[in-house]
């Protein structure tokens, strides 16, 4: 991974300083729930460069959308308040379930574009879903938003803040949030608070013809 750029680092800081004040949490109580010093988190709201891992557990730990380099740059057409996603941005990154006790993250380079290339990944059990992430994201806004193909489950996840929509654009989604279970199927939703643990599947299985099941995923720092 690349260096990440001085401006890059203030534009993390601020959003981090953000969602922690809306969270009501304090540079200890972050510190605490990641496992790090609070001098690091004071560091990193600065602008300050640390150990990439550190700052990755921080991301994490809120659900920041964080995709290398990429979480800074914005659409293909940016504006005065406005940043528009079209098709030519589009980079798909595979999703590895690795057990329902830890988020499913997004691993390896982008760049699965066809449609057919992902499935055959998915059938081979080399990803159980794929994340295309919306570049249309104004700085600092606190919204993102991804498209997803789900082949197969998520783990659990919970974040220190933030709520989130899922849209099901295609096929039948299970969805989980603290004990209640519930199948949403095309054309549902449900918005929900990102602090209770929560994940999705799929309700069959591959080779399934009804696959992938293809959310909208928006989330607000």
């Amino acid at each position: 991974m690349e260096a990440r750029s001085e401006s890059d680092l203030v534009i993390l800081g601020n959003r981090l300083r953000k969602v922690r004040h809306a969270a009501g949490m304090t540079v200890r109580d972050v510190a605490a729930k990641v496992g790090i010093d609070k001098d690091t988190v004071v560091r990193i709201e600065a602008g300050k460069p640390v150990r990439e891992s550190t700052l990755l557990k921080v991301l994490e730990s809120f659900g920041i959308l964080n995709l290398a380099s990429e979480f800074t740059s914005g659409g293909s057409i940016e504006g005065k308040g406005f940043a528009v996603h079209m098709p030519a941005d589009d980079s798909w990154y595979r999703v590895r379930f690795e057990g329902e006790d830890s988020p499913s993250p997004a691993v390896g380079d982008p760049g699965y574009q066809k449609s057919a290339e992902r499935r055959s990944l998915a059938e081979h059990k080399f990803a159980d879903q794929f994340l295309r992430r919306l570049r249309s994201e104004i700085p600092f806004s606190p919204m993102k938003a991804a498209v997803l193909e789900v082949y197969g489950p998520g783990g659990w996840a919970n974040q220190l803040s933030g709520t989130a929509l899922i849209y099901v654009v295609s096929g039948t989604l299970r969805f989980f949030h603290g004990e209640e279970v519930m199948e949403i199927p095309a054309g549902g939703s449900v918005q929900f608070d990102r602090t209770v643990l929560h994940r999705h599947e799929p309700t069959v299985a591959l080779p399934s013809p009804e696959l992938p099941v293809v959310i909208l995923y928006v989330q607000h720092d």
